[in-house]
């Protein structure tokens, strides 16, 4: 037996590989001070869009788009603009990812037909840890307008499909609802953009 480790770890340092890095374990969400409220949260577009969003949040911190809650609530090429997003930011050695699901308030819901929706909120634009630049989650919050983009399918699942924030267009976030992750990502940790699983 410690012959076969001797051997194995010889042909690791022959070959140069480097095994992957781990990714964290999926975290919980602090609410403070509780859960979103309002009167567009019992929509179901409203419920798919941060259902998503958390999901979304979530992958940043594990580096797994492929995660079964990210399929149930994001179209595949909404997630694979998110994993394509990190692993560009990993080759520059720039290593991000979210606190907690977005702060957002939603401000209207248009369903353009029985499968399409708008949602349109104020959400935080600056809600992201950075490794060398912003490593705990910002206090003060600059809201600007996002308008979401949702899909139904035949199975009458909802999914994200897109975001286009708006320009130029700052909003007040108000008494925003703020999750936390807990534990808080840890942006110092580097990876490489193959840890990165994509769909």
């Amino acid at each position: 037996m410690l012959l076969l480790t001797a051997v194995t770890a010889v042909m690791l340092g022959a070959t140069g590989c480097t095994p992957p890095t781990p990714a964290p374990t999926p975290p919980s969400v602090s609410w403070s001070p509780g859960p979103p409220s309002g009167e567009h949260e019992d929509s179901p577009w409203v419920k798919a869009l941060r259902a998503s969003d958390t999901a979304l949040a979530i992958a940043s911190v594990t580096r797994d788009y492929t995660a079964a809650e990210l399929g149930r609530t994001t179209t595949v090429p909404a997630m694979r603009r998110a994993a394509e997003a990190q692993r560009r930011a990993a080759k520059e050695d720039d290593f991000y990812a979210y606190p907690g699901p977005t702060p957002m308030t939603v401000l209207s819901v248009e369903e353009t037909d029985h499968n399409h929706a708008t949602v349109l909120v104020c959400e935080a634009g600056d809600w992201y840890l950075e490794s060398g630049k912003q490593t705990t989650a910002p206090t003060t919050l600059e809201g600007r307008t996002v308008e979401y983009r949702l899909v139904g399918t035949i199975n009458d699942r909802i999914r994200l499909d897109m975001s286009i924030p708006h320009t130029d267009s700052a909003c007040d976030l108000g008494d925003v609802a703020v999750g936390r992750f807990d534990p808080q990502p840890d942006v110092s940790k580097g990876y490489s953009p193959s840890d990165v699983k994509g769909p």
